[in-house]
């Protein structure tokens, strides 16, 4: 994955990486990837919450007055005591089923409950899932912030950007990343017919049908190509 990467910044391809992680990203992606290809990389940590290039310094974000209060509820709602894990950061609110038992559908429907009987709802944050847990995330964060940075970066604000996640689903941490018609799916999909796209074999997926991807991917002047044959 490391070598594709490096590859397509060394061709001078600008990349995103959007992702619920943190600094733990940051330092995993210096270790894998030459320093000269730092520049080429775009992180939008905590899904988006910290926009930071690879190449500097991460800072430390103000802590935003909603996900304090969000911590503040799921604690007081005695949720920890439950069995969950929660973890609160700036910009992001995470919680993991830990000892709980409960499935992650359980798991969003309740932590859900809690929080709009404190009187928050989508006009104040919203609730994506990954494969492990659920994020809190304030209404004006997501990994479609990446999207834009990168439009910003090569000035023009309509230039199509590939997206590629495995949580194209309703609810799912790469909905909105993937619901476009260059959004392409390593793993689950929406209903849409406009986009989010799964276009591997049966049998590859996640980080075998990124690698998959990411080996189709061929730079020609100014753009990308995907080489379908590749994807057979």
């Amino acid at each position: 994955m490391a070598r594709r990467l490096e590859a397509l910044a060394r061709a001078g391809v600008p990349i995103g990486v959007a992702t619920g992680r943190g600094k733990s990203i940051h330092e995993s992606l210096r270790a894998a990837l030459p320093e000269a290809c730092w520049a080429q990389v775009t992180l939008g940590l905590y899904n988006g919450g910290l926009l930071v290039g690879l190449s500097d310094p991460i800072p430390d974000p103000p802590v935003d007055p909603i996900m304090g209060h969000v911590a503040e509820v799921l604690r007081s709602a005695g949720l920890a005591m439950a069995g969950l894990k929660i973890a609160a950061r700036p910009v992001q609110v995470t919680v993991e089923p830990g000892k709980s038992g409960r499935d992650l559908a359980q798991l969003t429907r309740l932590v859900r409950m809690c929080l709009v009987e404190a009187g928050l709802d989508e006009r104040q944050i919203k609730i994506v899932t990954s494969g492990h847990s659920l994020d809190i995330l304030p209404a004006w964060s997501g990994k479609l912030r990446v999207v834009d940075q990168l439009r910003a970066r090569l000035r023009d604000p309509r230039l199509e950007i590939l997206r590629i996640g495995d949580r194209g689903d309703l609810g799912g941490n790469d909905f909105e990343l993937l619901a476009s018609a260059m959004g392409l799916s390593v793993d689950r999909v929406s209903p849409s017919a406009e986009g989010c796209w799964n276009p591997l074999p049966a049998g590859v997926s996640g980080a075998a049908g990124t690698l998959r991807l990411l080996s189709a991917l061929r730079v020609g002047e100014g753009d990308l190509r995907l080489d379908l044959e590749v994807l057979r």
